[in-house]
């Protein structure tokens, strides 16, 4: 290579770097609160979802963020007991699931929920299997417009037959069709994806004839075109996650017991369209690893995000693996502090970095918090708190077998209102420009009045700042205002002329950052 093309290069990657936001962030109060599903929502921001106990009622919540993660609503949504999964919709919406929580034990289900691009429910329902308790740990909306939603029906009186459970509403949230998918021993389904071809495919563990993996392919009415058993001879193959490639091939993310190590390793595993093998790879230490979600990235490497025991004094750390097309490792990275960090989910994001989540022990308000990471495209989180681990790759022996599926038409529809509330508190680990260690301060003694404002307003402090920058951010993460404040405690600011909405004001003189949230209402 020249160098004039070794200089394009660079100077490309450094534009692409400074681009993009990145930021550590923890949301919740002062109980235990995680976060399950993440997504990119299509503006440059992020919608996530998880459960919480910081509120009075508990139970499942919402947030939107925008590119730089400042959060634009937040809402607690009862009667689920936790969010599980999100998926965009076609109408600038968002279609959530998880478990419903009201109607008693047997009467739990698969909780299902329209929103709008706020947070507003439109419409919700819930799906039951007499007898079963139901949750729905992923859904999307198919390309007939309609909803399918999929989890695992669990035996309520006995807690020993559970099986994959695959339910698909209209667009109004009235059923369609309910469907088990019956095999031998306990089925955990993790995932459902659409293919190219108005298909669907499941994936989940399985304990029978060995802890395995099951993942079967459905039509757009359920019923089954494939189904295969991956496992590991003598060993344990459990795949959570798939995702289909630009080949049409599927990709697989979960872990392996390694042989020699007698450890969990996260795997990479690739099947043709048909399900056959193609190849096998494991990364990580000399502790327990898992892969919990699979992207493809733009140059057809894969992302794999989970969490590690191996570099942390058998702590956990969330983790990010990068490879090749091949699943050769380019680079990994963990988060984390002293305390557990576990990642459940990941997308990639709109500036070629991606959103993490799961929860911490290590910072935030309470117990356990909900921890949100988003990184630049080589996994940069803005230098604090992120490791590069000695990440062994190496490969593994899965074999595919033909598995026998007995599908079962059951379910009707639960009555269940459901309501909002809001709900949530952030604090900041880490954010900055991408390569920029900033670590944002105690926020307490901060104060914009009036807030709500016209747009002229003052930023005062108790903390007299020598030459500090003030800027201003609106919700697209765009500055619309810069300026100092030299020997001061406060600032007049007018933004008069911007339109109503939200908007963020963030504050630096070296290591001091602070950061807070202005609504602008002229009328």
């Amino acid at each position: 290579m020249n160098k004039n093309l070794y200089t394009l290069l660079f100077i490309f990657g450094t534009f692409i770097s400074y681009g993009q936001f990145v930021f550590q962030k923890t949301f919740g109060g002062n109980n235990g609160d995680y976060g399950y599903t993440v997504i990119n929502s299509g503006d440059g921001g992020f919608i996530i979802g998880g459960s919480q106990a910081s509120s009075a009622s508990g139970g499942g919540f919402l947030a939107k963020l925008n590119s730089s993660g400042d959060t634009l609503w937040t809402k607690a949504i009862f009667p689920t007991n936790s969010v599980q999964a999100i998926a965009k919709t076609d109408d600038h919406g968002f279609i959530i699931s998880g478990q419903a929580g009201m109607g008693g034990a047997s009467n739990q289900g698969f909780g299902i929920f329209k929103i709008d691009s706020s947070g507003t429910i439109l419409w919700n329902t819930n799906i039951i299997r007499s007898g079963y308790i139901n949750f729905s740990t992923s859904v999307l909306q198919a390309y007939d417009r309609n909803y399918i939603a999929a989890g695992t029906s669990q035996e309520f009186q006995f807690n020993s037959y559970d099986q994959f459970y695959v339910t698909k509403v209209d667009t109004s949230g009235n059923l369609l069709w309910a469907k088990v998918y019956q095999t031998s021993g306990l089925n955990y389904c993790n995932q459902i994806i659409q293919t190219h071809d108005s298909c669907f495919v499941l994936i989940g563990s399985s304990d029978y004839p060995s802890n395995s993996t099951n993942i079967i392919k459905i039509n757009s009415t359920g019923n089954v075109i494939w189904a295969k058993n991956l496992s590991s001879p003598g060993n344990t193959f459990i795949g959570h996650s798939i995702q289909e490639t630009n080949d049409q091939c599927f990709i697989i993310t979960g872990w392996n017991f390694q042989n020699g190590l007698f450890v969990f390793n996260a795997s990479l595993v690739k099947i043709d369209s048909t399900g056959t093998l193609l190849w096998g790879k494991s990364f990580g230490g000399n502790f327990n690893d898992y892969g919990l979600r699979i992207k493809q990235t733009p140059d057809n490497g894969f992302l794999i995000t989970g969490y590690t025991g191996s570099f942390n004094l058998n702590n956990w750390d969330s983790y990010l693996i990068k490879t090749d097309s091949m699943g050769s490792l380019l680079w990994s990275k963990t988060y984390g502090g002293s305390g557990n960090e576990q990642c459940y989910d990941m997308d990639l994001s709109s500036d070629s970095g991606c959103i993490m989540i799961g929860f911490t022990s290590s910072f935030g308000l309470g117990y356990n918090d909900c921890y949100i990471i988003k990184t630049d495209f080589i996994g940069n989180s803005g230098g604090c708190f992120e490791f590069n681990p000695q990440t062994i790759n190496d490969t593994i022996n899965i074999m595919s077998n033909n598995l026998f599926i007995q599908v079962l038409n059951e379910g009707y529809q639960f009555p269940v209102g459901a309501f909002t509330s809001n709900f949530g508190d952030v604090s900041v680990a880490c954010m900055g420009n991408v390569g920029v260690n900033d670590f944002f301060t105690e926020t307490k003694n901060i104060i914009i009045y009036p807030n709500p404002s016209t747009g002229i307003f003052t930023f005062s402090s108790s903390y007299n700042f020598a030459n500090a920058a003030i800027e201003i951010y609106d919700v697209h993460g765009d500055c619309i205002y810069s300026d100092n404040i030299i020997n001061s405690n406060q600032k007049k600011i007018c933004i008069d002329k911007m339109v109503d909405g939200i908007y963020f004001v963030k504050v630096s003189e070296e290591e001091k950052k602070y950061s807070r949230k202005i609504i602008i209402e002229k009328d």
